[in-house]
């Protein structure tokens, strides 16, 4: 394979790495007894050494390698991991990204803070956790150890005057007990091969890349005594004196000693030393599995439950696992985009229809039926939980609670909802600015304040996932003081963004927080009172087709709602005719629809028209008026009114007929409509008409109607 293939394989890998030992260490913190974490976390950074070395990233290597240090000392040892010693490890991993992106960019200067974060590392090593000081890798191209899955580093005896010699110096079997996993065995295997090796076509490293197979191997002693001076020396023949092997496996003895049939029974000799106490994970009980199942089903579960266990999935990963470059995965769905609208053609094609032959019919149904399933299909491979985004909102939460020096709760449902790919990638941001804002201006300032509310000491912030009809809810709650209506109208009054005679609702008025540059907080902190991260906010979710509600009430806590559609390349929408064209609105943006009557319509001045929906006064916007399509004027109680929700407020959108509810493939606009404020996308329909998207945020403007009706 390309050497560069190979360079961007293990720069992805290294990534996914990285970012999951922000995860694991958040997870640790919050169970400092889960040793298997712990464990987790050396494995990761144990294989991210050894990528790093194996590429020539020998300043990585090198960090990375004090990282691992400490965490096997940590995980050795009785040793408490404090608060201050996370907060060491995340700066660690912090460093391990700057660090990443200077050897990738083949920059010479290492990241500021690189050699401080070091320090802290190595002093969280006392001496009995290393009583010589920690070797350098063995080479800064190629590390072995790692290669054959050796997680200790070999020492080095460099007495002048004698040869390297690689020694068993007190091998502590406790420690290497204790990094035995559920149900393996200690093995000890004794090598000591005959010098004519070589010649029968075997090497040393052979038997331990084989042995690597069979399970880890944990230490080894090479006895190096025998190898002579330079002109002494036989390239032919073997100096290794012997090898002394610590490995842990879930084989038997047997399955281990057929490594070595080719060899002579004198050449090595396996002593079974321990077996590993640790008990394997206790399933869930049946009582514990709640929202009620059928009682024919909880074996069912319970089996699931099994199988789902986190070490079985270890195993099967990479067998139920394959990596597709998701470009492959758009021109896939395109290509089911353009198969869904063939299909809808043969399907109202009036040739056809008229034909009305009872064999066709049937089968344009059956190919209906596949191509959706088809679709179905193709549109769950770009599905992903959210639970990794929420997980990585963890270390956001603990960074943004210290900085304001707050005790938090970050609390995490609905993580198995699934969502868009795409949509997935662009979330995290407008997650980091809401869970910063709940937490800087939501949750009270201090213990007394909530104590006085008669609210727990530690603020909680919910971040939750589900799915609200066809499309997917997250709802980031907090439970501190709310949002102060008063307050918020004021300072919108002061900056001219409403006048003293607008009528708003709550939900307009917290609305309102979301305008750029909007902050009513008295002091400017490190992550927020700038005006900024809110407006941000809005701008995110309205590219990923969805909106933000608000919800909050006074001294109880507020609830940020981003409305999303399961993906962005398919939309839920209504379809409409206004005139001789067909339009779309997305459902997502429409309350109702309905035929006013006539003593509902109202007209102000002649210069703007309101229906009166159940006692509140909704402006009626004409669509063909607004898209300047004709100048044709239908009288309102003789159409079709669309209730719809916009961040601007409601308004009832004027069209002439309703066709329908449709789920269409999204097209973009070409360059010379892309300008058109009004128009978001476009979609082809089953007759072959063009059918265009409609940007529900763009066709009401509050503020005309008000200075009409100021008129």
């Amino acid at each position: 394979m390309d050497i560069n293939k190979l360079r961007d394989i293990f720069i992805e890998e290294a990534n996914e790495i990285i970012e999951k030992l922000d995860v694991d260490i958040i997870n640790f913190e919050e169970d400092p007894s889960d040793k298997e974490l712990l464990n987790e976390l050396f494995r990761g950074v144990h294989t991210l050494k050894g990528s790093a070395n194996s590429f020539g990233f020998s300043r990585l290597g090198e960090f990375v390698h004090h990282f691992e240090d400490a965490l096997d000392y940590y995980r050795n040892s009785k040793a408490e991991v404090t608060s201050q010693v996370i907060d060491t490890f995340l700066n660690a991993v912090d460093l391990i990204k700057e660090v990443m992106f200077v050897e990738v960019d083949g920059l010479d200067a290492l990241p500021e803070g690189y050699h401080e974060c070091l320090a802290r590392i190595k002093s969280l090593l006392s001496e009995e956790a290393l009583p010589k000081e920690s070797t350098p890798p063995l080479c800064s191209e190629v590390d072995l150890g790692a290669e054959f899955d050796l997680t200790e580093e070999v020492e080095l005896d460099k007495t002048p005057n004698q040869s390297s010699l690689l020694v068993p110096l007190a091998v502590d079997i406790e420690i290497l007990k204790n990094k035995l996993f559920e149900e393996e065995v200690l093995y000890k295997i004794l090598l000591t091969i005959d010098d004519d090796i070589y010649f029968r076509g075997f090497d040393h490293i052979k038997f331990l890349a084989l042995l690597s197979k069979e399970g880890h191997i944990l230490t080894s002693y090479w006895n190096m005594a025998n190898v002579p001076n330079l002109e002494g020396f036989d390239p032919e023949k073997s100096c290794v004196g012997s090898i002394e092997i610590y490995l842990a496996s879930k084989q038997t003895q047997e399955a281990i000693q057929s490594v070595f049939e080719y060899l002579e029974e004198h050449e090595y000799h396996i002593e079974v030393l321990v077996k590993s106490e640790k008990k394997p994970p206790i399933p869930i009980q049946k009582e514990e599995i709640k929202y009620g199942r059928r009682q024919e089903d909880e074996a069912e579960i319970e089996s699931e439950v099994k199988t789902n266990s986190p070490q079985v999935r270890r195993k099967t990963d990479a067998a139920s696992f394959v990596k597709i470059d998701t470009g492959k995965l758009d021109e896939l769905f395109d290509s089911i985009g353009e198969l869904v609208i063939a299909q809808n053609f043969l399907a109202e094609n009036e040739a056809i229809m008229n034909m009305k032959n009872e064999s066709i019919t049937k089968t344009i149904g059956v190919l209906s039926k596949i191509t959706k399933l088809i679709q179905s299909r193709v549109m769950s491979l770009r599905m992903v939980p959210v639970q990794e985004t929420f997980e990585k909102m963890k270390r956001v939460a603990r960074d943004a609670s210290k900085k304001v020096n707050k005790e938090i709760s970050l609390v995490i449902e609905g993580g198995d909802t699934e969502i868009d790919k795409t949509m997935i990638d662009a979330l995290s941001d407008p997650l980091i600015h809401l869970i910063r804002n709940a937490i800087d201006h939501g949750i009270e300032d201090g213990p007394s304040q909530r104590e006085e509310l008669r609210k727990s000491p530690i603020g909680v912030v919910t971040l939750r996932a589900y799915h609200r009809g066809g499309n997917v809810a997250i709802e980031i709650v907090d439970d501190g003081r709310g949002i102060n209506k008063e307050r918020v109208l004021a300072k919108a009054l002061e900056r001219g963004i409403v006048n003293p005679d607008d009528e708003l609702s709550d939900a307009q008025i917290f609305g309102l927080i979301m305008q750029a540059g909007f902050s009513t907080a008295a002091q400017v902190s490190d992550i927020s009172g700038r005006g900024v991260g809110l407006d941000v906010v809005r701008t995110s979710i309205e590219k990923l087709n969805g909106k933000v509600e608000i919800a909050s009430e006074q001294g109880k806590g507020s609830t940020f709602t981003i409305l999303l559609p399961l993906t962005l390349a398919i939309i839920d929408g209504m379809l409409v005719r206004c005139e001789k064209d067909t339009y779309i609105i997305p459902t997502l943006s429409v309350l109702e629809s309905f035929i006013p009557k006539q003593e509902n319509v109202h007209s102000f001045k002649h210069k703007g028209e309101f229906i009166d929906l159940r006692g509140k006064m909704i402006p009626i916007i004409r669509l063909n008026e607004v898209l300047n399509t004709s100048k044709t004027a239908p009288k309102a109680w003789e159409s079709t009114l669309v209730c719809i929700e916009s961040e601007k407020g409601r308004y009832a959108l004027l069209i002439d007929d309703l066709i329908g509810r449709q789920q269409v493939v999204i097209k973009p606009l070409g360059p010379a409509l892309s300008s058109i404020k009004e128009i978001s996308g476009s979609a082809i329909m089953g007759n072959g008409e063009i059918a265009l998207i409609l940007n529900t945020e763009e066709l009401f403007m509050p503020h005309e109607v008000n200075s009409e009706l100021r008129a």
